[in-house]
């Protein structure tokens, strides 16, 4: 089974000194995850997403950046795609109608998952139906695994870790570093990073 990864490019318009603590002003570049070709090398140097499910002794070097989890303060984008949106109130035949563009689990099956070790809990959402709000889980994606976030800088320095020539990237990948590139001539140094994670 061949391994795949799920990339987001966020953007921190704020004006705080520090990047990316200002929930209101993180917003992601593509609303939908971009198009990365499979590349094992590049994809081990960004955070041991393939080699994570191998021998210890068949590893030849890990990544630069210890994986870091989604980021505690992320853009909307990421939250819908990372997230199953949990149907604690039953509302299972509408659910779809109500969040079309959310990804949707009964409770019953959250909790299995959540048993199971498979996923985690994220912040509580919101859910209106007929004037009323309440609060509902979201959990992590079951099959989702190694997420991490790195910088501009920082996707360099890992690559430059594993010995790969950007020029020798699929140009998939190369088109992400010049969006980000792009960005930060707009928004400043350290303003984007990369949020991504894999599946297989």
């Amino acid at each position: 089974m061949g391994t795949d990864i799920h990339v987001f490019v966020e953007m921190d318009w704020s004006e705080e000194k520090e990047a990316f603590v200002d929930r209101e002003k993180i917003y992601a570049f593509n609303s939908g995850e971009l198009s990365i070709s499979r590349d094992y090398d590049l994809f081990n140097a960004l955070a041991d997403g393939r080699s994570c499910h191998s021998n210890e002794e068949d590893i030849d070097r890990h990544c630069l950046y210890s994986r870091r989890g989604i980021p505690k303060h992320h853009s909307v984008a990421v939250g819908n795609r990372y997230f199953h949106l949990v149907d604690d109130y039953k509302y299972t035949n509408i659910m779809p109608e109500l969040y079309p563009k959310l990804s949707n689990i009964g409770n019953e099956q959250a909790n299995k998952y959540l048993k199971n070790g498979l996923s985690f809990l994220g912040e509580e959402s919101e859910i209106w139906h007929e004037g009323i709000c309440q609060k509902t889980r979201q959990i992590s994606h079951p099959h989702w695994h190694s997420c991490s976030w790195l910088t501009l800088i920082e996707i360099y320095r890992s690559l430059e870790h594993y010995d790969l020539d950007i020029s020798e990237l699929d140009f998939s990948f190369r088109i992400v570093l010049n969006i980000m590139t792009d960005l930060e001539k707009e928004l400043g140094s350290g303003r984007t990073r990369l949020v991504f994670w894999f599946d297989n």
